[in-house]
Parts: C-alpha cells; structure tokens; sequence
C-alpha cells in the first residue's frame, strides 16, 4: 500500500470516531450548519454560501479530492471539538446478544414446519452473524421449500432428477 493510502487510512480510521462508526460522507450529513461554517473557517474557505446541503457537497468533495493535510486539518477540527455525532436509530437495526436470537427472532416471521424451521436453521448457523437478514432469510426459504418439493416428487415418481 502506498504512502498516501496509508495516510488516508488513518484519517479515514480516525474520522469515523466522531461519526459514530461511519465515513464521512454519511457522518458529514449529521453535522450542525454553524459547525459546518466553523469547519470552513478552519479550512479558511470564506467564499461558500452557508448554505447546509452546499456545505455538506462541498466537504465531501474536498475530503474525497484532498491532499493528506487538508484531510488531517479536517479530523484535527472534529477532534478539538469532540463531538460524536451519533447516528439515528434505525428501526431495522437491532442488537441481538447472539446469533441464534437473531435467527430465532427472524424465523417469528414466517409460518413454518419443524423440517423447514430445521433446515433453516442449520443454513443460517453457518452465516456470519451480520450477513443474516429478513431477505437473506426469505430467500433461503424459498429453496428450502423448493428443495423439499423436488425431494417429494423425487419419492413419489421413484426416480431422481439431474441437471443438464
């Protein structure tokens, strides 16, 4: 890795703590106008319209153009403040202590046999933990079903059937 991906890195690494774990194109979205126009003083860009949603585009594009200093001048002003802007919470994201109260919680969803319940279980406790999701989950059961349908008709016609 070159000498100013490293950098990057570490400001990027950096910047993330005081967006509450996101990059700065979603964490820039969350901070205030009057800090916003602060942040420009700092920079010392005057000529900006204060304007929030012009601020906002301007920043990311000089964070995503920005030589390694001006990205270090941008961390070092969050870093004085020490502000965390924290990201709303979200219905959809949960926290769950493991991953089979993840999938039980999941599985409440659905109408299911004890063979389908099992079946998805065991192909959900392979999955890491934050790939498990609602679609992943009605996704898997649709080829569980269709699996245990082809399985049926296998039985029942005694015979077996084979992909071209």
């Amino acid at each position: 890795m070159g000498k100013k991906n490293k950098k990057h890195t570490k400001l990027n690494r950096k910047i993330k703590i005081y967006f509450d774990d996101d990059p700065f194109d979603v964490g820039i979205e969350r901070v205030d106008t009057q800090t916003l126009s602060a942040l420009f003083g700092a920079l010392g860009i005057y000529d900006i319209e204060h304007n929030k949603e012009l601020m906002v585009k301007t920043l990311r594009m000089i964070w995503s153009e920005a030589q390694s200093d001006m990205r270090r001048d941008i961390v070092t002003f969050f870093q004085n403040e020490g502000t965390i802007y924290k990201a709303p919470k979200t219905a959809h994201k949960q926290h769950f202590d493991t991953k089979e109260q993840k999938i039980q919680e999941l599985l409440g969803a659905f109408e299911l046999t004890k063979e389908e319940e099992k079946r998805l279980y065991e192909a959900l406790s392979e999955m890491r933990s934050k790939k498990i999701t609602l679609s992943k989950v009605e996704n898997t059961l649709e080829h569980i079903r269709f699996k245990i349908k082809k399985e049926q008709l296998e039985k029942e016609l005694e015979g077996r059937f084979e992909r071209d």
